[in-house]
């Protein structure tokens, strides 16, 4: 029987299916490459684990032990939750040149090493490179040894590989280390260039590779022009000789960009939807700054100071509602929302008995499922266990959260996925990684895994429940989207950092003060707006709108945008 418990398939090719699975015994998630027997015959198996297994860079997605589940033969793998090389492209379009030419390096440090266990790849493409986040950017793998050749072996077989990324000798059965160079100069293309150099159907890519002269951007930096045309050369004596020699370019050309200052990231690659002249559908005045804003239907509740004032479509001006003591912070559901007072009391919005009355005087961290189902409450210190009230029968259930690592650590926040299940975010307290537990109704722990960075706020998609969006520290000018079923972490690069995050049926809306960015669910930047005056919260309007609420240092407003009136492409 298995050790892994597959949770869902990630891909699917000619000669079987990847599942992310995981392990109660390492407390991890894993690759598990189910191959057909049929389609994958045991010769080529044995030769992908004889590759392998003996393996071990951390350029190169390790195989840890070969599993059975279901009556298949399973390769248990390193799972890359950045997914493939070719998801980052389909998503950015292109690279900034400078993550292209890291992105290159670490693929060439991978093909060095086995280039010194006398394997050539002979299959390097986007859909074979795997991305792992690092607290600052990617780190490429490579993947798939099912088509590598030992340099030993006399036999040269037929052609088999993606023809796209094919050396020019590959199409006559030969294979060198200088093919994979190749392979590496149509990635580095792509990646800074957002298309391949040739295109058709195998036997006009062959024609191409072996005649046609590659068209290079003049525009391009002078040492990348060169590395490409060297790398893409059609005789192998010409190009790099080693993938060593390559990297050297490489970082070269990487370290003379870096001490140029050059800007390597796009601003809004896809959009040029970007507004600094536009109207409010609709206007409020307000005597104070709000900091928090939570939308029911057609009404917007905003907290400042220490009140909740409701505002309404159609009505002039907003009330003041009152409440037995100061408010501190506001949790949005799907029909209602709660609040908790300055005294640790937790209100559900127009009840005046708390469903919630904190005892401890240690900071507490609170989660409230969006439905209303159950609360979940834990200290940030951990030093008590995980405490879920159902709000219905008020019945309590316990749980320990599991210690990730001997150092301390501190909870970061608590969510509700949907009825049955929650998240908790765990933070080391050096501030390097942050660990995710996922747990049922009852407290039970059910997995964990981590991300080696810290988040500031994690917020639930509109739509799906199992999907987020994240800030970090680590990375304040980008946005992280996170699915955890299967788990995937895409990273949005942006011209600005952003400060707030809310969820809308587009997608999210992230802002600083002056600016405010719209992006879908998938990631792809669709415009925004700049603002007249400082923003200081903000939240989903409508189908197609936002509340901005902003304050200028004596007299704010709270404004409904409506972005369908502008022409911005909302899908949703």
């Amino acid at each position: 029987m298995s050790q892994y418990r597959p949770l869902g398939l990630v891909g699917q090719g000619q000669y079987g299916q990847v599942y992310f699975a995981y392990s109660p015994v390492t407390r991890g998630l894993v690759a598990l490459k189910a191959l057909n027997s049929q389609r994958f015959p045991t010769r080529n198996f044995l030769r992908e684990l004889r590759f392998l297994v003996g393996l071990n860079h951390p350029q190169i997605v390790r195989c840890h032990t070969l599993d059975y589940w279901q009556g298949r033969r399973c390769l248990v793998m390193d799972y890359g939750e950045g997914g493939t090389l070719r998801g980052l492209l389909e998503q950015e379009e292109h690279l900034p040149i400078r993550l292209g030419l890291e992105l290159a390096a670490e693929i060439l440090a991978g093909l060095q090493y086995i280039h010194g266990q006398g394997i050539i790849h002979c299959d390097i493409k986007p859909e074979n490179i795997l991305l792992r986040l690092t607290r600052r950017s990617w780190r490429a793998q490579i993947s798939d040894l099912g088509v590598a050749r030992i340099e030993a072996e006399l036999e040269s077989g037929g052609q088999t590989g993606s023809p796209a990324y094919m050396a020019p000798e590959r199409f006559y059965g030969q294979y060198l280390p200088a093919s994979d160079v190749y392979a590496v100069g149509v990635l580095l293309f792509e990646m800074i260039t957002g298309d391949r150099p040739f295109h058709g159907s195998p036997v006009e890519l062959m024609s191409s590779h072996l005649s046609q002269a590659v068209e290079i951007s003049p525009g391009l930096p002078f040492l990348v022009q060169s590395l490409l045309r060297k790398s893409l050369a059609k005789l192998p004596q010409r190009r790099y000789q080693s993938a060593a020699e390559m990297a050297q370019a490489v970082q070269l050309a990487h370290d003379v960009l870096l001490a140029e200052g050059k800007q390597f990231y796009p601003l809004f690659p896809k959009s040029n939807l970007w507004f600094s002249a536009w109207q409010p559908r609709q206007t409020y005045g307000l005597q104070q700054p709000i900091s928090q804003l939570v939308t029911l239907g057609e009404k917007v509740f905003g907290l400042s100071a220490d009140d909740i004032t409701e505002f309404s479509s159609g009505i002039g001006s907003g009330v003041r509602l009152q409440h037995p003591a100061p408010i501190k912070q506001l949790w949005p559901g799907q029909h209602t929302y709660w609040y908790q007072d300055r005294d640790g009391r937790v209100y559900q919005a127009g009840q005046s008995v708390p469903i919630l009355a904190v005892e401890s005087d240690s900071p507490l961290v609170i989660g409230i499922e969006a439905q209303g189902k159950w609360l979940v409450q834990a200290r940030q210190d951990l030093a008590t266990p995980l405490k879920i009230i159902h709000l219905a029968s008020q019945n309590e259930f316990y749980g320990q959260l599991p210690p990730p690592t001997a150092e301390p650590v501190h909870l970061q926040q608590l969510l509700g996925i949907n009825p049955r299940y929650g998240l908790a975010v765990v933070e080391s307290i050096a501030g390097d990684t942050s660990h995710f537990y996922l747990f049922n109704r009852r407290a039970q722990i059910l997995l964990t895994t981590g991300l080696p960075l810290r988040f500031r706020q994690l917020t639930q998609a509109w739509h799906n429940p199992w999907h987020f969006a994240a800030l970090s520290p680590d990375q304040p000018q980008a946005v992280l989207l996170i699915r955890l079923k299967p788990w995937l972490v895409q990273r949005i690069i942006l011209s600005f950092q952003p400060r707030w995050l809310t969820a809308t049926p587009w997608g999210y809306a992230l802002a600083n003060q002056d600016t405010v960015a719209c992006i879908a669910e998938s990631g792809e930047l669709l415009g925004g707006i700049a603002l007249p005056t400082p923003l200081t919260a903000l939240a989903g309007a409508s189908e197609t709108g936002l509340w901005l609420a902003s304050w200028d240092g004596e007299a704010g407003q709270l404004m409904q945008v409506e972005f369908s009136q502008m022409g911005l492409d909302l899908i949703l």
